[in-house]
């Protein structure tokens, strides 16, 4: 009797032991994605009673790997696991509520999301730039304008880094809720929405960039024609100057230059 006792405890273990080979060669063969392999282990086991394998072909139903996603059996499969004290199918369970509740939001990241967000601090009003400045007062309006365009450009650019890599703007609990299918379906949403704003505010953005390099570039050469005539006409000014004091000087009167030209008689 203790003999045949004996045995059933070897036959036991070794079944347990068998077992656990099954489920790793399961998992393995779920990390590979040759899904049906693993739903056909996973199903037998399960059938067995084999808890742990109830909650891992929870899991693939759930998630839609190897077959339709089917949220319905997912729970069934976990409510068995959990009946028999697996851990991770209570807490499987405990998400599945979540998703429940929190159904809208997942909604909203994988099919509505718009990057309003992001269009608040993308609409940077390019400033007027005229085609060359001539006054002091102008030059400083436009390097004024500019500045506050680049900084509110800046905000956007820093807006989308700081949301990258795509799916980071998703919250944290609602990332905990999504399936693997709906996370791959929000990053695509998402990065068309940030390809779409950066698309559109690029352009923008360069040819802003390129009147500014064309003002300036017309102010300064301005600046330059125009300085270079008012010292010409300075000397010339001077040298009138000269010449009425020698006309003078040999009439033998005194000359004293008008008021207006007196800041060139030093």
């Amino acid at each position: 009797m203790k003999r045949l006792l004996h045995c059933l405890i070897l036959l036991c273990a070794v079944a347990g032991m068998a077992r656990a080979d099954e489920l790793a060669e399961a998992a393995k063969a779920v990390d590979a994605k040759s899904y049906d392999f693993a739903l056909r282990m996973y199903s037998r086991l399960a059938q067995n009673g084999n808890a742990e394998a109830q909650f891992r072909l929870g899991q693939m139903v759930w998630y839609g790997e190897g077959a339709t996603a089917d949220p319905a059996r997912a729970r069934g499969l976990f409510q068995q696991a959990a009946a028999a004290g697996n851990a991770n199918a209570v807490a499987a369970l405990k998400v599945m509520d979540q998703r429940a509740a929190g159904a809208a939001d997942i909604a909203y990241w994988t099919d509505s999301y718009d990057g309003a967000d992001l269009k608040a601090v993308s609409a940077c009003k390019s400033p007027m730039i005229p085609a060359v400045s001539k006054t002091n007062e102008e030059i400083v309006a436009v390097f004024k304008a500019m500045s506050e365009w680049r900084n509110c450009y800046n905000g956007f650019v820093a807006k989308i880094n700081a949301a990258l890599p795509v799916g980071t703007a998703i919250p944290a609990n609602v990332q905990a809720m999504m399936n693997e299918q709906e996370y791959i379906k929000a990053q695509t949403r998402l990065n068309n929405v940030y390809a779409d704003l950066t698309n559109q505010q690029a352009p923008k953005a360069q040819a802003t960039l390129d009147g500014f390099d064309a003002w300036l570039s017309s102010t300064e050469k301005y600046a330059v024609e125009h300085n270079t005539e008012m010292k010409g006409r300075e000397l010339a000014m001077r040298d009138q100057i000269e010449m009425i004091k020698k006309q003078y000087a040999r009439q033998g009167r005194d000359w004293y230059p008008p008021p207006d030209t007196r800041n060139f008689n030093k």
